[in-house]
């Protein structure tokens, strides 16, 4: 014989989650104050002030449970091999003379005009 399928009643399920509309923010509710923190202390009269106890010096770390935060360490600043003046050879645009350098940037003019460069496209020219 076929088992025939078992139907759940709607009330045993779970009711939608409420969300805010897309594009609006989730309402806040405000939050309460109680009336006992609104109301300023009084004092006796002829009650001599009393002074609040110093606060407790903290323990010194003693390296159990807290990991120390990973150091980071910035790379040193790029440094060009070539310097301005320097003779170099482009594969395309041939020999050719820096005439200023910003960090991997070679400003080089070459015979059909000057180009903004990076350094690892250029040879040292031999001689």
């Amino acid at each position: 014989m076929a088992k025939k399928p078992v139907q759940v009643p709607l009330e045993s399920a779970k009711p939608a989650r409420k969300t805010a509309p897309v594009g609006k923010p989730a309402p806040v509710k405000p939050a309460t104050v109680k009336p006992a923190a609104l109301k300023p202390a009084t004092a006796k009269p002829g009650a001599a002030k009393a002074e609040a106890p110093a606060p407790a010096a903290k323990k010194p770390a003693t390296g159990k449970g807290k990991k120390a935060a990973p150091v980071v360490v910035a790379p040193p600043p790029y440094v060009s091999p070539f310097k301005a003046g320097a003779k170099v050879v482009h594969t395309v645009f041939g020999p050719g003379s820096v005439t200023a350098v910003d960090g991997e940037r070679l400003v080089i003019k070459f015979a059909g005009g000057e180009k903004t460069i990076l350094d690892s496209f250029v040879k040292a020219a031999k001689g």
